[in-house]
């Protein structure tokens, strides 16, 4: 690594290090435009910008007569257009395929991962570029993954790297997750997009134990839905929670050592007061209060059968 690569880098450390200060990021776009980068000059149009200067549609048209210089070696794994903040790659919807292999292993460490704060994989499964970028690109500012699945997950977690990711958006489960907790430290968010089934043995694994927020998103109907509301409010450090189903979302709010629940009806048609047994069986001692809404004249059977047997 040559000397100004070893300076680069440093001025990307600071940047992450101060995230909502403008300095580092002017100092590292004079850096770039010392070495003729465009990338120094679309840095200076967006602090400008965000100080308020009327320099909108300049800063547009020289995004597009330099995308291939702002995006770099990573131009063949953007999906659509990248958000920038401050002139900076931000977020980024990754898809890889039309990238050649050759190519993956310069894309992947490139320094414009650094500043990224959010990734998404809406082609995560068989995209031969994702596992690359979570095996070895300098995530260093990295707070979000949306649409991954936990082989990718597993590549990052052996990876030794101070991941600062903090929330994880999932569209398969299984037990792998349950050895992954280390890897994450600052993970607090964890959403799951239609799960059928979510195994046993993680509810007690340190992933779920420092949890503060936890969304499942399913297919299943009322009564297995019901049964996972009372296993979240098993966990110990979980602040809400929400489970959505295909006719109603039950949402927990921690109050103390219990919980505020509502349930959300958006049609009562398809649902038998029978179905919420699983969420009825929650120990009362966990539960602070119960509310129901949806609809006019949607929510009163439902209510009055709740409050009955509560």
């Amino acid at each position: 690594m040559s000397s100004s690569d070893e300076h680069e880098l440093s001025l990307l450390h600071a940047v992450v290090a101060r995230p909502d200060d403008d300095n580092p990021v002017a100092v590292y776009g004079d850096f770039l435009s010392e070495r003729g980068d465009p990338r120094g000059e679309f840095i200076a149009l967006s602090l400008a910008e965000s100080r308020g200067q009327k320099v909108k549609s300049k800063l547009k048209a020289f995004e597009v007569k330099h995308r291939g210089a702002i995006n770099g070696p990573i131009q063949n794994a953007v999906w659509g257009r990248p958000v920038f903040r401050r002139g900076l790659h931000d977020e980024i919807c990754v898809s890889g395929f039309a990238m050649p292999p050759q190519e993956r292993p310069v894309a992947a460490r490139d320094p414009r991962w650094f500043t990224v704060r959010k990734l998404q994989f809406p082609l995560a499964k068989g995209d031969p570029f994702v596992g690359a970028l979570l095996e070895s690109a300098p995530l260093w500012a990295l707070e979000r993954i949306e649409q991954a699945v936990p082989s990718q997950l597993e590549v990052a977690a052996s990876r030794r790297f101070p991941w600062a990711l903090k929330e994880l958006q999932l569209t398969e489960i299984d037990h792998t997750l349950s050895q992954m907790g280390g890897a994450f430290p600052a993970l607090r968010t964890l959403e799951f997009i239609a799960p059928r089934v979510v195994p046993a043995e993680l509810w007690t694994c340190q992933l779920f134990e420092q949890l503060n927020v936890l969304i499942i998103k399913t297919p299943l109907e009322a009564p297995p839905a019901a049964e996972l509301v009372g296993l979240c409010t098993q966990l110990r450090e979980l602040g809400r929670f929400e489970v959505r189903t295909r006719w109603l979302a039950l949402h927990g709010r921690r109050v103390g050592q219990q919980f505020e629940l509502r349930l959300e009806i958006e049609d009562d048609s398809f649902l038998d007061p029978a179905d919420l047994a699983g969420f009825l069986k929650i120990p009362k001692a966990r539960i602070a209060s119960v509310t129901v809404d949806g609809p006019p004249g949607k929510t009163e059977r439902i209510s009055a059968a709740v409050h009955h047997l509560r």
